[in-house]
């Protein structure tokens, strides 16, 4: 039996990385990054802007991909608030772009507690949208042109924390405490954070259970930085005095951020039977990952 063919946008972020590990092993694997990978593993690969209607085409006549992995974003928020035409450009119309030149494609849309403003209890999905920034606006909008698409699956995710990756929450925490300096988080900005490679594990187990519509994914605790800061010293045997409380006022960011944030997953652990990640199980992947990349 012929393998489902699969492609992976932003195959070289946090999660489209984690993504292409796990759906090479069941899946014939097409890869697209902004800018060329450093390893050629896993395969066929693409390399261009995803906002270029050209870079489509050339994937278009070069691949029939029956399902599509969005994860390809420009998900720095205060620089979505600086350049919103660049948001615009790379985290909407390119997801405009892709429906179009896939139709028949199942198209899964990657999204963000963000679209939410915040507050408890975490949302369902269900819940109204009300995003406070130019970021989530426009994830928003995203998820309402994956809408369009005949077979889409949208999966709203809490924060993903990984051993791997520039812009990730977990190693400006992990780092400064192994070395046993002193860091300062926030106490009043949360959310309900999961491994990458978990939450890689959880968008393919929702595609082959065949869902559509929305889902979220996300960590079994709503944490804030300093709690998440603390408990990751804790696991690890760092000093967790060196974890200082501080607020958002004392740091000036472009833009709004949702407090708190978190998504309720309740409705995807019914669906799979599964229960989402514990902190604690979260921690063990990435310790794994550490002692795997010594």
């Amino acid at each position: 039996m012929s393998r489902s063919s699969i492609l992976v946008t932003g195959a070289g972020g946090l999660l489209g990385r984690r993504v292409v590990e796990q759906a090479a092993r069941r899946y014939r694997l097409f890869r697209q990054y902004h800018s060329a990978p450093k390893d050629e593993l896993h395969g066929t690969i693409f390399v261009g802007d995803l906002a270029d209607r050209n870079h489509i085409r050339t994937i278009a006549e070069t691949v029939h991909p029956e399902i599509i992995i969005h994860c390809a974003a420009l998900a720095d928020v205060d620089r979505c608030e600086r350049e919103p035409e660049l948001s615009r450009h790379i985290n909407v119309e390119a997801v405009r772009y892709l429906t179009e030149a896939f139709p028949e494609a199942v198209f899964v849309q990657l999204s963000t507690d963000y679209v939410f403003p915040g507050g408890a209890p975490p949302p369902e999905p269900s819940v109204p949208t009300r995003p406070l920034n130019v970021y989530g606006r426009h994830k928003l909008e995203a998820e309402n042109v994956a809408r369009a698409a005949a077979n889409h699956l949208i999966i709203r995710t809490a924060t993903l924390l990984d051993w791997l990756g520039r812009r990730n929450v977990f190693q400006p925490l992990y780092e400064p405490l192994r070395a046993g300096r002193e860091i300062f988080c926030l106490t009043d900005q949360s959310s309900n954070p999961l491994a990458a490679s978990d939450a890689a594990g959880l968008v393919l187990a929702l595609i082959e259970k065949g869902a559509r519509g929305v889902f979220h994914i996300g960590g079994t605790e709503l944490v804030s930085r300093y709690e998440l800061a603390v408990k990751l010293a804790e696991y690890f045997n760092f000093n967790p005095a060196l974890v200082r409380p501080m607020t958002s006022e004392s740091i000036r960011r472009d833009a709004a951020r949702p407090s708190p944030a978190g998504l309720d997953c309740r409705a995807t652990e019914l669906f799979l039977g599964k229960r989402m990640p514990t902190l604690q199980e979260t921690f063990a992947v990435i310790a794994r990952d550490i002692v795997g990349s010594a």
